[in-house]
């Protein structure tokens, strides 16, 4: 950013999980004093019935979801899981008295990148190229997302 001219940014917001911990960008922001905030911390709800996440949740005797937000918490990133249950907000703020003990931790740091697949299709339209990209998200096929965007 700095070769290009580019003012550095306070805060550079990416998803951020067990399943997505992007270290070079995470190693990037720290090395350049930028701060971190993960969204989606839950992984888009997609993994709060993950086996390993509920092990570790039911020996410590807390939720799924507060396990989730905890390892974002404990890596010091900022966190910003989203809900509109009333229940859920609570829960979810109740992660700054407890800690996720080091061996736990490095076994959320150990789950594989394992949340999408990603196919493309190449097309010719007039002498623009598009692709297509279609996030897996799950196996319900309503959970697919489709982006269009131009390449230039």
């Amino acid at each position: 950013m700095a070769k290009l001219g580019l003012e550095k940014p306070s805060v550079n917001q990416i998803e951020l999980h067990p399943w997505q911990q992007k270290p070079d960008i995470v190693k990037y922001c720290l090395e350049h004093d930028i701060t971190v905030m993960g969204y989606s911390p839950l992984a888009k709800g997609q993994k709060v019935q993950d086996k390993t996440v509920c092990q570790i949740a039911e020996k410590l005797s807390k939720t799924p979801a507060q396990i989730l937000i905890r390892w974002s918490v404990q890596h010091g990133f900022i966190t910003i899981p989203k809900t509109s249950q009333k229940d859920r907000l609570a829960s979810n703020a109740d992660v700054f008295n407890w800690s996720i003990p080091d061996e736990d931790m490095k076994v959320l740091v150990s789950l594989k990148f394992d949340l999408y697949f990603v196919k493309f299709n190449y097309f010719v339209i007039g002498r623009t190229w598009q692709q297509t990209m279609v996030m897996h998200m799950g196996s319900n096929t309503k959970q697919f997302k489709r982006r269009r965007f131009t390449i230039i």
